[in-house]
Parts: C-alpha cells; sequence; structure tokens
C-alpha cells in the first residue's frame, strides 16, 4: 500500500521499495460515444441542471508505476469574478476507474444563480471544484518513549498480580496503562504525534 509521504512527486509502496504510485495530472470531461464531451449544463428561470462525466489524465507509466486508487469523491459548482466568490453545495460521488466520476446535480438557488450569471455574461465556463480521497499508511518516525521505571514497575505489578504472567496478559496490562505515563519524543522532524 502507498505511503502517504511523495517523494519526487510520486509515492512510495510500504512493501516494494520499486513500486511507486501516481496521482493524475489532471481531469478532462469523459467523451461520449460521438466523441463529444460528456458535460451539460442546463438553465431555466427556476432552476437548473448539470450533467458531468470526468477522466483522469495519468502521466506516462513504467512496469513499476501504479495509479492511485480514489476512495471517494465530492464535488461542487463555483463562481469567481472579481472581488467575489460564491460556491455551491458539496455532493458526493461514487469513484471509478475509466469514468473516474460522474456528477448530476439539480441545482439549488446558489446554484442556480451562478449558473445564471455565468449565462447573461455569455460565458461558456464553469468551475466545478472536485475533491478526491485516497487511502495510504502514515509515514514511521522513530520515537523515543520513556516513563518512570518505578512508577512503571508498580503499575504492572498491580496489573500482573498473578506471577509469573504469559506474553498475552502483559501486553494486555501494557494496553491497560495510563497514557501520561509515557513521554513520546520524536527522533526525526515530521513525526506525526502518537
Amino acid at each position: 500500500m502507498l505511503v502517504l509521504k511523495p517523494i519526487d512527486g510520486v509515492y512510495p509502496d510500504d512493501l516494494d521499495s520499486a513500486l511507486k504510485y501516481h496521482l493524475p495530472t489532471g481531469l478532462v470531461p469523459l467523451p461520449g460515444a460521438d466523441g463529444v464531451p460528456q458535460a451539460v449544463i442546463a438553465r431555466s428561470p427556476e432552476g437548473g441542471l448539470m450533467h458531468l462525466k470526468l477522466k483522469s489524465i495519468w502521466p506516462d507509466m513504467g512496469p513499476n508505476d501504479r495509479r492511485i486508487l480514489f476512495a471517494e469523491g465530492r464535488f461542487r459548482l463555483q463562481l469567481k469574478i472579481p472581488g467575489a466568490s460564491e460556491s455551491g453545495r458539496w455532493q458526493t460521488f461514487s469513484v471509478g476507474r475509466e469514468t473516474l466520476a460522474e456528477c448530476n446535480l439539480a441545482f439549488n438557488p446558489t446554484e442556480a444563480a451562478i449558473a445564471r450569471h455565468l449565462g447573461s455574461q455569455g460565458e461558456n465556463l464553469v468551475d466545478v471544484e472536485v475533491e478526491l480521497t485516497y487511502r495510504g499508511y502514515s509515514p514511521t518516525y522513530p520515537w523515543r518513549i520513556s516513563a518512570d521505571a518505578a512508577t512503571l514497575q508498580s503499575l504492572l505489578v498491580e496489573l500482573l498480580a498473578d506471577m509469573p504472567a504469559s506474553w498475552a496478559a502483559i501486553q494486555t496490562a501494557f494496553w491497560e496503562l495510563p497514557a501520561n505515563l509515557f513521554t513520546w519524543q520524536p527522533l526525526e522532524a515530521g513525526a506525526l504525534p502518537p
């Protein structure tokens, strides 16, 4: 699985250092069977509809390169003009492989106003903000964990009253120790908090 710390713009694999995971370089409307991009906005005085299918643009891939698979996504309509901006509501969509996103939206009053404004200005461009989520492992960093030895020993003796204790019992006892007993010190910059 990918590790969430890019190196030179790509994400490494947690087990195989030869594998590299890539993000798409962009998104474009997916062409239909007739070659026309599947991006339609219908406006009316009462509201409107939008239908949009998107696909990913991927960089050239080698044999050890992999595409990042997205777990979920959402989109919203946007209006950006000098001195003002307006956003529609976030709408989720299912993420696919060839058709990355299929966005269907019945406009609420804000989105209808955005569409009307664009139409009144004679503009054919609509900004659609897309947010994609992908999952991976957090990078590992070395930490030094310390505790007062006398306090740790007395708590473990209390938790493991029946000596000798099995390894499973010792492990369970450590999980039951109070969190504030330990002091965590990162040994590398950028370490995530425990």
